[in-house]
């Protein structure tokens, strides 16, 4: 956050920690998130209030590349797709949202499409990881994992007897591929270990929106406290 100017973004070298690049005029106030693509040379971007603008930048040209408002509120995450080039997903206060840079008559374009919580209470979504097939599964604020499929959810995860995966909000999703387990943390305190090829395959129950599935392994890391980082 700059108080006097719009804010830049300053890249080093590592690990001498030189100034290397800087890329201005991102957005008009503060950045929220940011993230690089698999093969480095692109970065995402996004801004907090006034603007939420979303950039993609060619951060060694100190270019931008393309640029849309990503939501009216807060972001605070965003990750671009290591499976599809070209696609990213950013989420935040109520919502989550898929991208995907698009040839048009006009040029290249983002195109964000809204996911559609529907039956499912609406949510803040801090995580979130992509399955190899675009499938996404994101966090929620009541402990349970939503998979979203095309913009809509597919099936809601719980532990078995319906209770949320995590007792507070999900603060952490990953794929640990070494294990090939899902990684979650909470404000529980707890981390977990969901076996990937059941969180991938999951259908919802019958008559039901959700499945039931039991950790793999999990450990309380601190009482009291919640995990936001791993």
């Amino acid at each position: 956050k700059c108080r006097h100017r719009p804010p830049n973004i300053y890249i080093y070298t590592y690990p001498a920690l030189t100034l290397y690049k800087v890329l201005q005029d991102g957005t008009e106030r503060s950045y929220s998130t940011l993230a690089f693509n698999e093969a480095g040379d692109q970065l995402a971007s996004v801004g907090a209030w006034p603007d939420y603008l979303l950039t993609l930048w060619r951060w060694e040209e100190e270019a931008i590349v393309l640029r849309s408002k990503a939501f009216s509120q807060d972001v605070y995450t965003v990750k671009f797709s290591p499976y599809f080039d070209g696609n990213l997903t950013t989420s935040g206060t109520g919502h989550i949202r898929f991208w995907k840079m698009a040839a048009t008559f006009t040029g290249l374009k983002l195109q964000g499409l809204i996911g559609k919580f529907g039956v499912v209470e609406l949510s803040d979504v801090v995580a979130f990881v992509e399955m190899p097939d675009g499938k996404v599964l994101s966090s929620t604020e009541t402990g349970e994992l939503l998979m979203w499929d095309g913009g809509l959810i597919k099936v809601m995860l719980v532990r078995p007897g319906k209770k949320p995966c995590h007792d507070g909000a999900v603060e952490v999703l990953l794929h640990d591929r070494s294990s090939n387990t899902i990684v979650t943390g909470g404000a529980d305190g707890y981390v977990r270990l969901w076996d990937f090829n059941k969180v991938n395959d999951a259908e919802p129950e019958e008559d039901a929106h959700h499945l039931a599935i039991t950790p793999v392994d999990e450990v309380k890391v601190c009482p009291g406290g919640r995990i936001r980082s791993l």
